[in-house]
């Protein structure tokens, strides 16, 4: 297969695919050699309204804002505001772990990104309305919901444990050393310095611009806010996305430097697929990293093969996304990996029935109402 077929089976299967799996609206981008090679829109950002997804359409991202909150924590490690190994407890203002066996004075800023620091908490609902977002501190104290108190459920740097909850922390310990909220921070300091535009709370005058998210099947579902920004809450179009994953190929951001991207794309251990803030792989000696964010109703991913400037990268507004995404993404994989058959467990490839993932939200809503 030639690059111009790939691109042929992508576009030429996405719509049909999307609706197969029931996805109202989509945007896919697909870069080459550095390059943005494809970018489709497809579909509806409101099945009622007809409104169509374009360019500037805002899609939740869900975990895809730890990545980015990678880069935030790392433009403070570069600047020696934050030590990466050293304790945390320096960091910590007003909040610390409750008690427990296990000691917090271990864990690290490096354990947090690389979800080694044995903490619970591994996501989070959201509320309805912009109105009812808590504090910081109230989420991780689980003041409002018990569901979001943090703590130490395992020994640091014993395993890995993915964790929201950890995140959380890290936006906790952002805005004590920057004297900021996080969503300025990240906004003023990280997102505008890579010339990106995301928003952590979507300004009033835009909000038509947002993608109403589906459920399983294709029923409407309200739009979740997060104060776990760190960990669920940015929102973004294909078009900026694109330009934070481009920002990926280059120590020439603006932001941060060669060392710092070198050690976010490197496993945290050997036997643990995650660095510091992304899943990394590394097949055929051929090194990707990956990330992906499913919030309620929306489903987002990009991979990037980083040395060679592939990246396959897509926003949907719906919980099947992620069935949708799987299937655009193995004749991606298997031309990058020299038509061999792609690993779906390696990759996070299989796929969900609608049932088990309808159920699977339902119980995701029980566990955090109790």
């Amino acid at each position: 297969m030639v690059y111009r077929e790939l691109l042929d089976v992508i576009s030429g299967s996405a719509e049909s695919w999307m609706k197969e799996e029931k996805v109202p609206g989509s945007a896919l981008c697909i870069m080459h050699e550095g390059e943005i090679a494809h970018m489709q829109y497809i579909g509806y950002s409101d099945k009622k309204s007809k409104q169509p997804v374009t360019e500037d359409t805002l899609f939740q991202v869900g975990s895809i804002s730890k990545s980015v909150t990678s880069w935030g924590v790392m433009k403070l490690a570069e600047q020696q505001i934050l030590d990466l190994d050293e304790s945390i407890g320096r960091y910590l203002n007003g909040w610390s772990f409750p008690f427990s066996q296990y000691d917090g004075e271990k864990i690290t800023i490096r354990q947090l990104l690389s979800h080694m620091a044995g903490i619970n908490v591994k996501s989070y609902l959201g509320v309805r309305n912009q109105k009812n977002v808590y504090s910081t501190i109230e989420s991780l104290s689980g003041g409002k919901y018990k569901s979001t108190k943090v703590g130490i459920v395992q020994d640091p740097g014993k395993a890995y444990l993915y964790s929201g909850g950890g995140y959380t922390i890290l936006q906790h310990i952002i805005e004590t050393v920057t004297k900021m909220p996080f969503d300025i921070f990240m906004e003023q300091e990280v997102l505008q310095t890579l010339g990106i535009r995301g928003y952590y709370k979507v300004p009033q005058e835009i909000t038509h611009l947002l993608a109403k998210p589906y459920g399983a099947f294709g029923e409407l579902q309200p739009v979740y806010c997060f104060s776990e920004m760190s960990a669920a809450g940015l929102y973004m179009s294909l078009r900026e996305l694109c330009k934070f994953v481009s920002s990926h190929l280059t120590a020439n951001n603006g932001l941060i430097g060669q060392r710092s991207l070198d050690q976010m794309f490197k496993k945290a251990r050997v036997n643990v697929f995650y660095g510091l803030g992304y899943f990394v792989r590394n097949i055929q000696s051929k090194h990707f990293i990956f990330s992906m964010g499913r919030n309620r109703g929306y489903f987002s991913r990009f991979d990037l093969f980083y040395r060679d400037g592939e990246a396959f990268i897509i926003l949907t507004n719906s919980i099947n996304g992620s069935n949708l995404t799987n299937r655009l993404l193995y004749p991606w994989y298997t031309y990058h990996l020299n038509n061999s058959v792609p690993n779906k467990d390696a990759l996070f490839l299989n796929n969900t029935r609608k049932l088990t993932a309808f159920l699977q939200e339902r119980m995701f809503l029980l566990q955090h109402l109790f």
